[in-house]
């Protein structure tokens, strides 16, 4: 299955009415949350850089069905003014995942578990994700980012800890995350 992260910046919340293109709405969790990291939370804080407003996920039997959902008139009507990602994945033993959204390539060390599988990718007959929908910075155009992983853990304890560790900070360090319990 194709979870799909949509992080809104302005807009109604989707619901399960809402056309989501043969994708399922999820329940929101209390461990589904978002935040910049680090120095880019330092900015978002100080309003100079854009903050998502909420996070909602829906899930697809395959990638190329959510990349054609995010594309048709339908999605773009719902979506509003969204940063839309999403992983392909069912990790039953760690089931928390953290979805990591870097503008910078990473050049250190990678973190072991490191999804392999993840977005950005170009598959036939749909578009890139992760992808912006709408203009969340105020009539600019808002790029894409450079790199997305995927990391996995038992519970929010476990995230906390690595968090908290230096090789997080320094990995985690100006990105966009938003993490999702997957079972």
């Amino acid at each position: 299955m194709f979870h799909t992260c949509v992080l809104r910046f302005s807009g109604n919340p989707l619901t399960p009415s809402s056309p989501l293109g043969g994708g399922t709405l999820l329940p929101t969790a209390p461990t589904d949350t978002f935040c910049w990291y680090t120095a880019a939370a330092e900015l978002a804080n100080a309003n100079l850089l854009v903050k998502p407003v909420s996070v909602q996920w829906v899930m697809f039997d395959a990638q190329d069905a959510a990349q054609r959902w995010v594309a048709s008139a339908d999605g773009q009507s719902v979506l509003a003014t969204s940063f839309v990602s999403g992983y392909f994945d069912d990790n039953a033993t760690l089931p928390l995942a953290l979805l990591v959204h870097r503008w910078k390539a990473w050049t250190g060390t990678q973190p072991s578990a490191r999804c392999g599988n993840c977005p950005p990718g170009v598959v036939a007959g749909g578009t890139q994700l992760p992808a912006f929908v709408g203009m969340p910075m105020n009539g600019l155009t808002a790029s894409p980012p450079v790199e997305t992983s995927l990391l996995h853990f038992a519970d929010a304890t476990a995230l906390a800890t690595y968090v908290g560790s230096a090789q997080a900070q320094a990995y985690l360090a100006n990105t966009l995350c938003a993490q999702h319990l997957t079972s």
